[in-house]
């Protein structure tokens, strides 16, 4: 992303870093997207993978649905660039449970 692009501030570009700049570029609507930080407030884990159903700000923040693997919704989880990136293709699934003291307050 280059600064000049952006239809935001000056300011508020030049303060992003690279690694979100990039992440900015490379995320669409509707992509699955792995979380690289833990987030216990809505039970995802670093490494734990959802899907982009909405880019705010072009990309400075997304709305990413977490599932469970029947296809139940988790949560939809506010996130900033930083704390997602894009799948890759050496990526490989992997299932985790809730911890039981989650899944009670899921209730």
């Amino acid at each position: 992303m280059d600064c000049e692009d952006w239809r935001e501030s000056a300011a508020l570009c030049l303060s992003l870093s690279d690694e979100t700049k990039n992440t900015m570029k490379a995320i669409r609507e509707f992509e699955k997207v792995v979380f690289t930080v833990d987030l216990p407030e809505y039970h995802v884990a670093a490494g734990d993978v959802g899907t982009v159903v909405e880019i705010i700000r072009e990309g400075v923040a997304y709305e990413v649905e977490v599932f469970f693997l029947d296809g139940q919704t988790l949560d939809v989880v506010g996130v900033e660039a930083g704390q997602i990136r894009p799948v890759t293709d050496l990526d490989v699934m992997h299932a985790r449970p809730l911890s039981p003291e989650e899944a009670a307050t899921l209730e």
